[in-house]
């Protein structure tokens, strides 16, 4: 084990120096150490002298990971709040209460925030699909004229499939 922590110490070591020859400065406060798997060891690793923060969950592109580099259910506790923060707001913004602009404004503002680097974090727990499912079957259970219909009726009427199935 301790080979390896060496060759990874020599390996920020090397990074260290090349960002100094091409003077670019590292920030290390925004650098840490998350083990992936059932390791314990504590490692103190280092960059210019300073010890790295070893973490439990690390976020990367807007994505955040545990230790089994899993998605947390915290990441989709936050994509679907921001999602529907966005809802709320197409139906506070929009004055018009036309079926076709609000679906086509919701594809525009509120799918992208639910589907972005899906193919990365991919829900597959039943509890945090239904979770992402349940911001489309509010925002379509909004829509004028779709009250006393199922949500696969809703679906069908507005030309929508659903989050699981895109």
């Amino acid at each position: 084990m301790q080979e390896y922590v060496d060759s990874f110490q020599f390996a920020l070591d090397r990074i260290t120096a090349w960002c100094n020859d091409w003077q670019l400065q590292i920030a290390v406060n925004k650098c840490s150490i998350l083990n992936i798997g059932p390791t314990t060891a504590i490692v103190d690793l280092q960059i210019h002298g300073n010890v790295l923060t070893v973490v439990s969950t690390v976020k990367d592109l807007g994505i955040a990971f545990d230790s089994n580099l899993s998605s947390s259910t915290s990441h989709v506790m936050f994509v679907v709040f921001t999602a529907n923060q966005h809802v709320n707001l197409l139906f506070r913004s929009f004055l018009t209460r036309n079926r076709t602009m609000l679906v086509k404004a919701d594809i525009t503002y509120v799918r992208p925030i639910l589907e972005y680097g899906s193919v990365v974090w991919s829900p597959y727990k039943t509890g945090d699909i239904s979770c992402i499912e349940k911001v489309q079957r509010s925002f379509t259970k909004r829509l004028p004229g779709l009250k006393n219909l199922t949500y696969r009726d809703w679906l069908a009427v507005t030309n929508l499939k659903t989050l699981e199935f895109r």
